[in-house]
């Protein structure tokens, strides 16, 4: 029920700058969602199309449906600030960037409103992203190695640390992909002394389109190879970036306007 819900907040975000108060009427909806349709509507084959090479798989209803919905309200965050900026520059002649800088200044609250729900889009985009989470067990000792997605993860050994607090058993995992290396990854497990407890340290490896995550679950019966779990957690990073732009916007809208007769931006 979560996922419904979260989708229709969605899209009431996009739909909520399209129906000016009490001056809406049938051309001006057409013409305002014109636009924003054709955007989420051409942007569902096209994430299907490309979804298998860029997450590593094809989407379901929902995440389609979530891909869509935050095409349609970029659209109209875009739409807004375009016509605004038109508006400006016939009104002022300006140039566009400084149309749309001042357009901002002047009516801070407003698109400060619309950058935070950009931000709610990215958020959203990397939620949906976690509908593509790879999971990977591997059993490997030192040299042999295992595939995670279109990483290939080989064991380079163990390492022992033992001091007061705990004790550690840290693997080496060298990830390398079309055979270029390209991260040393270093879980561990601890056992700590005081709480007899205990922990495993993960080790990760951001980038925009996924992170990999690798978890030193234990060792085997034998005793000479390491139990490994790994993931493929596709757009995590969108979320922080939503959080940041979310933060900007609020910012953006806290700021005093500029009132008639004081200069803008030149």
């Amino acid at each position: 029920m979560a996922i419904p819900i979260g989708l229709l907040i969605l899209w009431l975000t996009g739909i909520g700058p399209l129906l000016a108060y009490r001056k809406t009427s049938h051309s001006s909806l057409r013409r305002n969602f014109t636009m924003p349709t054709v955007a989420g509507i051409l942007a569902g084959p096209a994430f299907y199309a490309l979804s298998d090479w860029a997450l590593g798989g094809r989407p379901g209803p929902w995440p389609l449906i979530s891909v869509m919905l935050c095409a349609f309200v970029v659209a109209t965050i875009v739409q807004e600030f375009h016509a605004g900026a038109r508006t400006r520059m016939r009104q002022h002649k300006e140039l566009y960037p400084l149309a749309l800088l001042n357009l901002t200044r002047r009516n801070n609250r407003r698109y400060g409103g619309y950058i935070v729900h950009l931000g709610i889009v990215l958020i959203f985009i990397g939620i949906t992203g976690q509908a593509f989470t790879r999971e990977v067990r591997g059993v490997v000792g030192k040299g042999e190695s295992f595939q995670v997605g279109p990483y290939e993860m080989t064991m380079d050994g163990f390492r022992s640390h033992d001091d007061a607090l705990y004790e550690g058993t840290t693997i080496d995992l060298i990830v390398t992909r079309n055979d270029r290396a390209l991260y040393r990854l270093s879980p561990e497990k601890r056992f700590y002394k005081a709480s007899e407890q205990p922990a495993s340290e993960v080790a990760i490896a951001r980038q925009l389109n996924h992170d990999i995550y690798v978890v030193f679950a234990g060792i085997n019966e034998d005793g000479d190879k390491a139990v490994i779990q790994a993931y493929i957690n596709p757009l995590v990073a969108w979320v922080w970036i939503g959080g940041i732009v979310m933060i900007l916007g609020t910012l953006v809208s806290m700021l005093p306007a500029l009132k008639p007769g004081q200069s803008e931006v030149r």
